[in-house]
Parts: C-alpha cells; sequence; structure tokens
C-alpha cells in the first residue's frame, strides 16, 4: 500500500476552510497550537542548495501574496520550519530562473496539530530562456506589449519560478522580450490579442492582432520553439503586419428598447468572436447618445453582440448574432428588456461575531439557469452585501435564480455559506423562480458558519501511479436535509503529498467522498468513494482506497 505522492486538484460541493490572517501566528485567534514543524531538503542536479528562501503561504489566501512562514535552505540545502499553527498551506521555493520539478512532490502541506512533516523536497532544474524582438511592418520597435507561450506538449509538467509569478512578459522601448525560468519544452510565441481582435490604428487603441512566430496570424503555421534544461533560444523575432492589406469590415446598428422602439444611449457593448477552436471576446465599444454603435476593423467570421453588464441596472438584452463574410455588416438592432429584479434582506443564523467580520469581505451571485431549446446555459451578476445586511440585484434572465456568497478578495467564503431562502414564508429549496420584468422583493436569505470537518486520506494499492495521472475528488450528496441549503461550489483546495487532505467548513448532513484517477498515457481512470456524516463542530475521519489493479474490459 502506498500513499499518493504528488499535487492533486480536490474539488469541493463545500465551504472550505477559513484563511489565516498574514500577521504573525501568535496574533492568530485560533485555538489550534503552533507546535507542528515543515521541513525538507532543495536540491540541485542531485546536491543540496544553500540560501533558497522557503516560503508558506494559506491555502485560500485568494489573491494574497505575503507569505505567513518564510526561512532559507542551511549549507545542505536542508530547512525547518517551526511553530507552525494546524491548517492548509503551500510550500514554495523562491529561486527565479530555476523550474521546480513536480515530480519531487506536492508543495499542498496538510498540518494537523503537534505533526511533525518531513521529505517536504524540491528539485530544481536550471530554466530556460526565450528573447527576441517584436517590430513593426517598418521595423520599428513595438513596445509595452505582452508576450504569450504556449506549450506544444501537454505533459509538461514543470512549474516554472518565472512564469509561475504572475508578472507579465512584456516587450521593453526596444520592442525586445525576455522570458526566464523556463521549463524544457516546446512552445508557441505570440504577441498582441486574440483571433478577431484589431489591428493598430483602429477603434481599440493600442491593440494589434495577435501575432505568432515568425509572423504569422494563425496558430497551425506559427513555427514551434523548443528549449532545453538552462538553455536559451535567441532571436525569436515576430514581425508584426501593420500594413495588412487583408480584408476588414465594419458593423454598425443601434440599441433600442424592446417595448417602445426608444434609442438606449451610452451603453456598453461586447463584442465575441467564435472559430473552430476558440472564442474571443472583445470590449471597449459604446453606443452613441442616439443608441447608434459602429465597429471597425473586423476580419470575416462569426459573431455575437450583445450589451454589458451594468450595475445597478434591470437592463439586459440577448446577443445578436452575425457574420461577416466579404462586406459591412448593417442594421443589426440589439433589442434591451427589463429584466427580472430581486432584492431582500440578509439575516444571520446567530449572532456570531466571527461571522460579522466577514460580511464586509463578501459577495452575494444570483446565477440564472436558463433552459432554451438549443443549450443549457447560466447568467449570473453579483453585488457587494451592504452594511444593513439588504440587496438588490437586477438585470436577470428569465429562469431559476441559485443565490452564493463569496470572496471579494479572490479566496474562499471562508466557511460561511447560505442556509436557507425564504420568499413569503416558504423556503426556497429549489432556488427562486423569476420572469423577465418581475420584481421579486421581501426576499429574506440566512447565512450560517459552517463548522464540519472531513479529514483523511487517499491511498493506492497494486499499483504505482505514474507522473502524468490526474487526480479529483469531491463531495456530494443526496439532497437537502431539514429545509438547509446544501454548500455551493468553491474554489479547488488540494490533496498533500502524503495523500492527505481536510476540509473545513462543512454544513452538517451525510456527504459521499469521491475519488478518481485518470491515467492520460494508458486512457485509464480508477476510482473509490465512502460515505461520510458530519456534525457541527465535529471532524469526521476517512480514508479512501484507490485499487490500481487492471480493470477487466
Amino acid at each position: 500500500m502506498m500513499v499518493l505522492t504528488r499535487r492533486t486538484i480536490l474539488f469541493f460541493f463545500v465551504i472550505l476552510c477559513t484563511p489565516l490572517s498574514d500577521v504573525k501566528p501568535q496574533t492568530v485567534a485560533n485555538k489550534k497550537t503552533a507546535t507542528a514543524s515543515i521541513s525538507g531538503t532543495v536540491t540541485l542536479k542531485g546536491k543540496g542548495t544553500a540560501g533558497i528562501a522557503i516560503s508558506v503561504f494559506s491555502a485560500n489566501r485568494g489573491n494574497s501574496r505575503s507569505a505567513i512562514y518564510q526561512v532559507k535552505t542551511d549549507q545542505e540545502g536542508h530547512y525547518r520550519i517551526s511553530n507552525v499553527l494546524a491548517g492548509s498551506y503551500e510550500v514554495s521555493p523562491n529561486a527565479p530562473g530555476f523550474v521546480v520539478s513536480m515530480r519531487s512532490g506536492s508543495s499542498a502541506i496538510i498540518v494537523a496539530e503537534g505533526e511533525t512533516i518531513d521529505d517536504v523536497n524540491f528539485s530544481l532544474t536550471k530554466g530556460a530562456v526565450i528573447t527576441g524582438r517584436v517590430t513593426n511592418s517598418e521595423g520599428q520597435p513595438i513596445v509595452e506589449q505582452g508576450i504569450t507561450l504556449q506549450p506544444v506538449e501537454n505533459n509538461q509538467i514543470f512549474r516554472s519560478q518565472n512564469m509561475g509569478s504572475g508578472q507579465p512578459n512584456r516587450t521593453d522601448d526596444r520592442g525586445i522580450y525576455r522570458i526566464f525560468g523556463l521549463a524544457q519544452g516546446k512552445y508557441k510565441v505570440s504577441v498582441g490579442q486574440g483571433a478577431g481582435s484589431l489591428p493598430i490604428g483602429s477603434s481599440r487603441r493600442g491593440s494589434i492582432r495577435q501575432t505568432f512566430y515568425p509572423g504569422v496570424t494563425d496558430f497551425s503555421k506559427a513555427d514551434i520553439v523548443e528549449v532545453s534544461e538552462g538553455g536559451e533560444a535567441k532571436n525569436i523575432d515576430i514581425t508584426v503586419d501593420t500594413n495588412d492589406n487583408s480584408p476588414r469590415f465594419a458593423v454598425t446598428g443601434r440599441i433600442v428598447d424592446a417595448v417602445s422602439g426608444e434609442p438606449v444611449s451610452d451603453m456598453n457593448i461586447g463584442l465575441q468572436r467564435t472559430t473552430a477552436d476558440r472564442s474571443d471576446s472583445m470590449s471597449g465599444f459604446a453606443s452613441d447618445s442616439q443608441g447608434q454603435f459602429k465597429i471597425e476593423g473586423l476580419s470575416p467570421g462569426k459573431y455575437g453582440i450583445s450589451i454589458e453588464s451594468v450595475p445597478n441596472s434591470d437592463l439586459r438584452a440577448d446577443p445578436v448574432a452575425f457574420e461577416i463574410i466579404d462586406a459591412n455588416v448593417d442594421g443589426i438592432v440589439i433589442k434591451t428588456v427589463r429584466g427580472a429584479s430581486v432584492s431582500g434582506q440578509i439575516f444571520l443564523e446567530s449572532d456570531d461575531k466571527s461571522i460579522r467580520s466577514k460580511l464586509n469581505q463578501l459577495a452575494l451571485s444570483a446565477n440564472v439557469n436558463v433552459n432554451s431549446q438549443s443549450s443549457f446555459r447560466s447568467y449570473g451578476k453579483s453585488v457587494r452585501i451592504k452594511p444593513d445586511l439588504s440587496f438588490q440585484i437586477g438585470g436577470l434572465q428569465e429562469g431559476v435564480v441559485n443565490f452564493s456568497v463569496y470572496s471579494l478578495g479572490g479566496g474562499t467564503s471562508s466557511g460561511v455559506a447560505i442556509s436557507r431562502i425564504e420568499r413569503d414564508g416558504l423556503v426556497q429549496t429549489s432556488g427562486v423562480e423569476v420572469k423577465d420584468g418581475e420584481q421579486v422583493a421581501g426576499l429574506k436569505i440566512f447565512l450560517n458558519v459552517n463548522t464540519g470537518t472531513i479529514r483523511g486520506v487517499v491511498k493506492t494499492e497494486h499499483g504505482e501511479l505514474p507522473p502524468t495521472a490526474r487526480i479529483s475528488l469531491w463531495l456530494s450528496n443526496s439532497g437537502v436535509e431539514g429545509g438547509r441549503m446544501q454548500p455551493q461550489p468553491m474554489q479547488p483546495a488540494t490533496v498533500d503529498s502524503r495523500g492527505h487532505f481536510i476540509v473545513e467548513g462543512v454544513a452538517a448532513g451525510t456527504y459521499e467522498v469521491n475519488a478518481n484517477v485518470f491515467i492520460p498515457d494508458a486512457r485509464k481512470s480508477f476510482s473509490a468513494k465512502q460515505q461520510v456524516n458530519v456534525s457541527d463542530g465535529v471532524v469526521s475521519e476517512v480514508t479512501l482506497n484507490i485499487d490500481l489493479s487492471p480493470q477487466p474490459f
């Protein structure tokens, strides 16, 4: 029997645990004792590497980049972090220019109170470099433009310290770009916007049509740039055809009120272009005081156009499809209607200070599921929860509205969940049905802090997983218990390098924990499931054993 030893993605239909604040551990108001420790080794070509900074982040940090703990490796490449609070973390070496092999172990760590976790190791390899210059048709540099890399091979399973930083790679004042810290592999390099975007000089200021190395706009015709470990691909120069003589066309039309036919002025417009292999959205367009609009510089293709969502507005419009073949498209009419609106008050199940402190960081989302003859689609709008706990969301599609709460900071909703929704005194277990133009007032949405916890481990039997294996794990249940709303899908969490996982902030109820392992090379999948009962304030233990024995055909 072997515990999983790689980073995995855990998809929950639950509310996840409260993120730790970016403060010193001893100042965190938490009953957990800071007695745990994490240790490991950082190596380069099998040898310990000194002076590498190891940072520990909260696994639920949202957009925060602040480390909770940080140490440096010693002369042998060892590190040890003591006095760690119990919780979920990400451990990461700060080594610009290098690549961290995901085969060397997961950066996700589930820490229990008083636990000693060893061998959280990282194997570094020297990152590769791609550099070149971007110019226009006259040889002049194109400056301050983002460079995009797209891996050609799906099995490139290394994390780049540079590319993973979230910082854009842009051309400088000479048109030169340099992207470092890349994993060895094959890439296609491009500059500019996606398919259907406009050339310089069009109505979209400063935008250029996406152009791949060495100077083509068709992804399939782009040259492949291959780099080796520590290697450098030079002179990957891209020439953007700013004298593009290919046919360009315009679309004109107007925005009107569907009932009165009167023009609707100053509305922001969104445009979407769809090709065989991708879909690109464009914005930055608007109607004038007479509701008229004109968008120029469009290449042939299929498009959809509509108004963009406006905060505090009840207006909405269905997208209008059109196709450009070899001429301008005129006479497009976007008809706005008064969408449905929902309003009401948020109530707290208990006057807990912990939930009140989180309300100013949460938003309320209303998602409408729409069944049409051609497809099933979901539309949504969100608003920040007001200080007086009232809310109003307008411009909704006709359909069934389901509500959820999420963090404005990009993390989880910190264990806060909707426990029930009432309309005219009746609990709405399947969502709130609305019609176009209907104003649904007096809704009552009750929030609760879920305190159940599921802690467990995923193990494998009769085999070893290859590095390319993909593992997902999720919770499901059969329905609503006691009139309580079931948890909404939240952001992914992780199973750590030892196969351990923990889910905090779970609503009381009976769940089925499901795990699935998919091996792309073999086109095989393996699964396991286990039922677990969750109670408020109680930790429920579960073990999942995945049998890797060959499956009969």
